[in-house]
């Protein structure tokens, strides 16, 4: 009986699950999807792939590349998305940028977002 109100007890003190976020892109026409504050991964690897097929106009190529429950940075200048995740959303710009500019030798755009809104 101890055995059970322990267990009652950590089960109620547990913290919710985090939250799950994803990236896809369709590197060949510059397009992406994202997808943040869902409950399972597989939701929100679905609604990434749903919102760069969507980005995409019927342009086949959409790749899942992502899914985390960190924050995550997007970058692109010409060619290949470059993606980094980290515990805050600059962080995760700032890595996803530097390795954009030293892979392509161009001034990148970034996107930014945390899996937990």
């Amino acid at each position: 009986m101890q055995y059970l109100a322990a267990l009652a007890f950590c089960l109620a003190a547990a913290p919710a699950s985090a939250e799950w976020g994803a990236v896809a892109v369709n590197n060949a026409i510059g397009a992406y999807g994202y997808s943040n504050s869902y409950a399972t991964r597989g939701d929100a690897e679905r609604r990434a792939l749903a919102q760069c097929n969507q980005s995409s106009k019927g342009s086949a190529g959409c790749v899942l590349i992502l899914a985390t429950q960190k924050c995550v940075g997007l970058s692109r200048a010409k060619g290949p998305f470059f993606v980094a995740e980290a515990r805050s959303k600059s962080a995760a710009s700032k890595a996803a940028t530097a390795q954009c500019q030293s892979e392509t030798g161009n001034i990148c755009r970034s996107f930014e977002f945390c899996a937990s809104s």
